[in-house]
């Protein structure tokens, strides 16, 4: 397992497509900062043209600011993290590459954790990424504000509140994955998924619904008090769906013929 683990950060870290993905973080970062503006993704209900871009006057963007603001646009990371999930988990799946690996001695529980731990470590270090580059923008350009303990600690729950997030809407695309080996498919429903919880608990108003209104939970993940059960509850549930879903997916792996 783990040989299979260093194979595939060594694949990962090879291919072009990881260099293209943090440039185009990069980029995207840069423009918000620059613009001072961060503006929407998905489904917006209840919200000004203005609020929806998030257009603060009046305000320096320091680091502290930038890292805040960049906050309600983290489920971009979704679309971004759509390439890593590809390259790490499909690439073997869909060319049917994975029997190779299976025949050098390792099992189906093995591959499969091996694959999800890699996957789930890059899209840590994406997130980790996408706001120390709005931190160091930011704070180069205009300084870096009130970086106090209370800061980071509150930057610590939002972080982890949106990777849990994060993580369900990638656990669902991998249940998918693992039941047709279509990245097509995958790709889609993690694209499609987030939308559709969306307009559904904007609809049908019902409370448990607002749990797993994952894209709109990810970019207000810094507005909402940390204190309260709905934080707790979108955390629980993302969680829970996000193991359930992972479980699904390996009972599917092990039932495919080799």
């Amino acid at each position: 397992m783990i040989n299979s683990l260093k194979a595939d950060l060594f694949r990962l870290f090879k291919s072009r497509g990881f260099y293209i993905t943090l440039f185009i973080l990069m980029l995207h970062q840069l423009m918000v900062i620059i613009n001072e503006a961060v503006g929407s993704i998905g489904i917006v209900s209840d919200a000004s043209p203005e609020e929806a871009n998030h257009v603060i006057e009046n305000i320096i963007w320091t680091a502290e600011v930038a890292m805040k603001q960049s906050s309600h646009t983290t489920s971009l990371l979704i679309y971004l993290g759509l390439p890593l999930f590809v390259m790490i988990i499909g690439f073997d799946l869909v060319r049917n590459t994975y029997k190779n690996i299976l025949t050098i001695g390792i099992s189906r529980t093995e591959y499969f954790l091996s694959k999800l731990m890699i996957f789930a470590f890059v899209l840590l270090l994406e997130i980790v990424t996408y706001y120390t580059i709005a931190f160091l923008i930011g704070g180069i350009r205009n300084g870096w504000g009130e970086l106090d303990s209370n800061f980071w600690s509150h930057f610590g729950q939002v972080l982890s509140f949106q990777y849990i997030n994060i993580l369900a809407v990638f656990s669902l695309s991998m249940v998918v994955l693992y039941w047709l080996f279509s990245n097509v498919g995958a790709v889609i429903v993690a694209v499609a998924s987030p939308i559709i919880l969306a307009i559904m608990a904007m609809f049908l108003q019902k409370d448990w619904l607002a749990y797993f209104n994952l894209q709109t939970n990810i970019d207000q993940a810094w507005s909402i008090n940390l204190q309260t059960s709905f934080w707790q509850n979108s955390m629980f549930y993302p969680f829970v769906t996000f193991l359930v879903a992972s479980i699904l997916s390996l009972i599917l792996f092990k039932r495919k013929p080799l």
